[in-house]
């Protein structure tokens, strides 16, 4: 899945969580330059650290994971997403020698974030493509 959804030019890491969740999703790290084209072809300021939690960004950022993953099951869609711009590293202790993820350590970076996307409303789930 990871791999799927990294095939668009936009995400430069990804970690999919979804183990005893509702649904799947994934925090992404974004590509600064993509990320510059996206915010704006959506009208919003790429350089404001909130547009990456704008609603129409996430819609825009679903549907392009869903064209990635066309081909897995509808559940094993990712629903939600939380972008980021800050690179997952061996210094930052998010990976290991192997450059694999540290799943435990991002889990652990990024629990206030994995838990908001799980009680969002869920219409905010749904992309444009539904």
């Amino acid at each position: 899945m990871e791999q799927a959804i990294l095939v668009d030019p936009l995400f430069e890491q990804v970690f999919v969580i979804g183990e005893d969740r509702p649904f799947i999703a994934c925090i992404a790290v974004v590509s600064q330059m993509e990320w510059e084209m996206l915010a704006t072809s959506v009208g919003l300021n790429p350089n404001d650290g909130s547009s990456l939690h704008h609603a129409a960004a996430e819609r825009e950022v679903l549907t392009r994971i869903e064209k990635q993953t066309r081909n897995f099951a509808r559940y094993a869609v990712p629903r939600a997403i939380h972008l980021v711009r800050d690179s997952w590293n061996i210094d930052n202790g998010l990976m290991t020698p192997t450059l694999k993820l540290k799943r435990k350590n991002l889990m652990a970076c990024y629990e206030d974030a994995i838990e908001q996307m799980y009680v969002k409303p869920i219409d905010s789930w749904k992309t444009k493509a539904q």
